[in-house]
């Protein structure tokens, strides 16, 4: 005997994954709602971003869609940091600046991996919005 079929209603909240912050050791992203749905279909846009260090993971098409935000939108959901962050490494676990391309204590050349697959990223500064 097969079971009936469930309902969207049914299956309960939606959870989103909280992905893992590529910089800091053992610290989770959190999920923040920038924008309002729109009329237009546009709807609000959830991005993930490190309390710790103050960095952000963008997926496919959220930089074009916050581009159409007010910086105030963002930067008063997410704080700035005034000061730059100061990492573990991730192989001896030294302190090291965020954006060192190696570390001073062992080494090991800074590697940041995607949250979503694990795979080495390229890293790109830019300036603030």
């Amino acid at each position: 005997m097969s079971e009936p079929a469930r309902g969207k209603e049914e299956a309960g909240p939606v959870t989103e994954t909280r992905w893992p912050c590529p910089v800091c050791l053992g610290v989770k992203m959190e999920k923040t709602t920038v924008g309002e749905s729109g009329g237009d279909g546009s709807g609000a846009l959830t991005l993930d971003h490190c309390t710790r260090c103050g960095g952000m993971w963008f997926e496919l098409g959220e930089v074009q869609r916050l581009s159409f935000e007010r910086p105030e939108s963002l930067w008063s959901r997410i704080p700035a940091r005034d000061e730059p962050h100061r990492a573990q490494c991730h192989s001896c676990r030294a302190f090291v600046d965020r954006d060192a391309p190696k570390c001073g204590a062992c080494g090991a050349k800074t590697r940041l991996n995607c949250p979503v697959c694990d795979q080495k990223m390229l890293q790109v500064r830019r300036d603030a919005l």
